[in-house]
C-alpha cells in the first residue's frame, strides 16, 4: 500500500460547484477503487492525502495532476503504508481556516478538524497537517 500527499493552488476561479464536484467524484472513484484519504481547501491552496493500492494512486494522482482547477501541484509526501491512517474516509473535505482571505461564495469552515482525525496519524502527517492552516498568501513587491 501507498499514500501520497500534495499541495497545490486552486484556481482563482473557484467555486463552490467546482468543490462539490471534486468531492463527489473523488468519493465515487475513490470508493470503487479502495482509495482512501482527505483533502484540505484553506481558500487558495489544496492539500490532499491519498491511500490505497500504489498503482491505483499513481493513476489517480496522474488525473489530479492534469485537472485544471488548480495548478503548480508538488508532491510532499510518498510513501509506503503497511495500514490506512484513514480507514473510514472514501474522501474526506476539510475547509480550514487560514490567512488567504475571503472564502468562495458558500464556502464555509471545517470546525475542529484537526481535532476530529483518526488516532493513527502519524507526528509527520499531524505535523504538516497542522501547518497548512498556517499558510497563506505570499505578496511581491
Amino acid at each position: 500500500m501507498k499514500r501520497l500527499a500534495y499541495i497545490s493552488a486552486a484556481s482563482p476561479d473557484l467555486e463552490l460547484a467546482d468543490m462539490e464536484a471534486i468531492l463527489d467524484s473523488a468519493i465515487r472513484r475513490n470508493g470503487e477503487r479502495d482509495v482512501t484519504g482527505v483533502l484540505l481547501f484553506n481558500g487558495l491552496n489544496f492539500l490532499q492525502i491519498l491511500e490505497g493500492d500504489a498503482s491505483t494512486v499513481a493513476d489517480i494522482y496522474s488525473r489530479i495532476i492534469a485537472d485544471k482547477r488548480h495548478s503548480g501541484v508538488v508532491t510532499i509526501l510518498d510513501e509506503p503504508a503497511d495500514k490506512r491512517i484513514f480507514p473510514n474516509w472514501s474522501m474526506q473535505l476539510a475547509i480550514v481556516p487560514a490567512s488567504v482571505g475571503t472564502l468562495p461564495a458558500g464556502m464555509q469552515l471545517s470546525k475542529n478538524f484537526l481535532e476530529g482525525l483518526p488516532p493513527a496519524v502519524p507526528d509527520h502527517i499531524r505535523l504538516f497537517l497542522t501547518g497548512f492552516n498556517s499558510m497563506s498568501r505570499l505578496e511581491f513587491a
